[in-house]
Formats: structure tokens, sequence, C-alpha cells
């Protein structure tokens, strides 16, 4: 549990391909943004848990499989 608000950091990597094009990410299945490198931030408020869903995408077209991760913020002081 974290004392929100919070933000999550999402990091992809292409080894020796082509590189990263973009990161598409999601909040709670909703979409955030996009980000034309290989890291992304997002803020998280609200309490309670929050689904943080991303997806990368490298120059030569390829699409990563959807990685998900629960987050739960407590605004309790």
């Amino acid at each position: 549990i974290e004392l929100g608000p919070a933000s999550a950091t999402i990091t992809a990597a292409d080894g020796s391909g082509s590189g990263i094009k973009e990161i598409r990410y999601w909040v709670d299945n909703e979409s955030i943004g996009t980000s034309s490198s290989s890291a992304a931030s997002v803020g998280l408020t609200g309490a309670g848990p929050h689904v943080v869903s991303a997806r990368a995408i490298d120059k030569a077209g390829n699409i990563s499989s959807l990685v998900t991760a629960t987050v739960n913020l407590d605004s309790r002081n």
C-alpha cells in the first residue's frame, strides 16, 4: 500500500532489435497516453486499487504482450 497520489513508471527494452517506437498505456482500462520513447510515467490518484497496463511497439512494428500491474493507493494520513 502506498500513500497517494503516486506515479507509475513504465519502461520498455528491445535488446538488439530495431528499438522502441512507442509505449501505449492505460489506467483502470481507460487509455491514458502514448510515449514516443522507451519510458513513460503516469500519475495515479484516488484511494483504492488501480490497474496499470502497457504494451510496447518496436520500430519494426512488433507489438508486445500486454503487461498489467495492480497498485493500491491509501489516502489515509
